[in-house]
């Protein structure tokens, strides 16, 4: 008489396609924005059908204004439900997750043999570990240097912070400080001085730089040296008359792959 019984490889299968379908599912990818007048902010649940829509209006995105990831039921949001789409969701994953666990089972007892682990298997493990270690290490420290940065701007600017990970990383890392980092600068300070160049470089991803009305800028080399270094940076707005025009053409010139303004 034959064994139907699944192996345990078979079920560790079906766990981590259960979690897999569950991260898709139930939380939300990271919220996008809707009417720039109002400024909402738009949650989603849901794979590959949307049952549940959320929507936020904060004035000023920050980690604690945007929707969270798994949060179904916050007050703080308006919720449109679609149970019928999400029976078709769990419908749909409970099919994957069957489909996986049948197809590993069926590969397996195809194979004829126990499923074997190589010394050059575990390196792959081991420097996939590594890999993803460093790179937290590496959020780390550039969110530490960041929270160091905007404290020596404090009073002199205003620092915005954004989930800057992946999109789908939003799902379980939401809250996580090392994916928050500085994503615009408005300065309003008297004078752009060397020092406030040096915390403005300590924000790797810094998307938009503004300087406000009555800001001289102390350094023009230094200034777009910083700005040459911060590869995620697409544009720099400069209040009218802060710059003179021969160097605001050579920041130009210097920084062709951002977009400076100037205006009132």
């Amino acid at each position: 008489m034959r064994n139907y019984c699944p192996h345990p490889s078979t079920w560790v299968m079906v766990l981590f396609t259960t979690i897999l379908m569950v991260v898709l599912i139930v939380p939300c990818s990271k919220p996008q924005p809707g009417s720039r007048r109002w400024n909402n902010q738009y949650a989603e649940h849901g794979f590959p059908l949307v049952y549940l829509h959320r929507t936020v209006c904060p004035r000023i995105v920050t980690q604690n204004t945007l929707p969270t990831a798994w949060g179904l039921t916050d007050s703080a949001s308006l919720r449109e439900f679609r149970l019928g789409y999400l029976i078709i969701d769990i419908a749909l994953a409970l099919v994957v997750i069957a489909l996986a666990g049948g197809l590993w089972e069926w590969w397996r007892r195809k194979r004829g043999q126990p499923v074997q682990y190589s010394l050059r298997s575990v390196f792959i493990v081991i420097a996939l570990a590594a890999v993803g270690c460093s790179y937290l290490r590496v959020r780390y420290v550039r969110h530490v240097a960041e929270e160091r940065g905007a404290a020596g701007l404090q009073g002199r600017a205003l620092t915005l912070w954004d989930f800057t990970a992946p999109d789908w990383a939003w799902r379980f890392a939401d809250r996580i400080e090392m994916f928050w980092n500085v994503n615009r600068v408005h300065f309003y300070g008297d004078e752009l001085t060397a020092k406030d160049v040096e915390a403005i470089e300590s924000f790797h991803y810094l998307h938009r730089l503004v300087l406000l009305d009555n800001v001289s800028i102390d350094n023009v080399d230094g200034l777009i040296e910083c700005l040459g270094d911060l590869s995620h940076l697409e544009a720099v707005s400069l209040a009218k008359g802060s710059i003179a025009d021969e160097d605001l053409h050579k920041l130009k010139e210097a920084l062709p792959h951002i977009e400076v303004k100037t205006g009132d």
